[in-house]
């Protein structure tokens, strides 16, 4: 035997067993930190952590509302709030800071949170202060992407500067209709915009 295959012989199994144990460690640090990922995304605690970031409101979630997961990525957070079936998901990405209306945060698609659609169709529009900031807000149809359109509320809550801070959607899944009201008393519970 000569001594590259001596080589070849001890070289190659330690390759594949480093090989091997990388690949070992690799999938179980991925697989802790999804599993991280997965139990902090449905954590009332970490959804509260996470609208605190955005907002100030009080302890529990306004109107009855309760917090059912959140996502807290380097550019988007997302925190989603339910009374039975009235959904409010509070968006803030980077990306929407650019937007200064809620037309143009409409227009750049940057706006739709995990569970309603792609498509939303306004058919009235206001204005109204919320804690030390102003929501700019229409109400309309969104069009689910599994199908399906139901009523709602999409918003953009801005700061005491003006400054785009939270896209807001509310809506009601399964009833056809939507109630503002719920939303509304949701949104005097908000002290304040970060």
């Amino acid at each position: 035997m000569t001594r590259l295959t001596k080589i070849i012989l001890i070289a190659v199994p330690s390759f594949v067993l480093f090989l091997g144990a990388t690949i070992y460690g690799s999938y179980m640090l991925v697989s802790h930190t999804w599993t991280q990922v997965e139990s902090q995304v449905a954590d009332p605690k970490f959804a509260a952590s996470v609208a605190s970031s955005m907002i100030s409101m009080s302890d529990p979630p306004p109107a009855a509302f309760a917090y059912k997961g959140a996502v807290d990525m380097m550019f988007t957070k997302i925190v989603i709030l339910e009374k039975k079936q009235h959904f409010i998901i509070l968006v803030q990405a980077r990306q929407n800071q650019s937007n200064h209306t809620l037309k143009q945060a409409i227009a750049s698609n940057t706006h739709y949170g995990p569970i309603t659609g792609k498509n939303f169709e306004g058919e009235s529009e206001g204005e109204m202060t919320v804690g030390n900031g102003t929501l700019e807000y229409e109400l309309g149809r969104f069009t689910a992407s599994e199908g399906g359109d139901f009523q709602g509320m999409l918003g953009l809550l801005k700061n005491d500067k003006g400054q785009p801070r939270v896209l807001i959607e509310s809506f009601e899944r399964g009833s056809g209709r939507f109630d503002f009201d719920v939303t509304k008393k949701f949104l005097k519970g908000i002290t304040s915009v970060k």
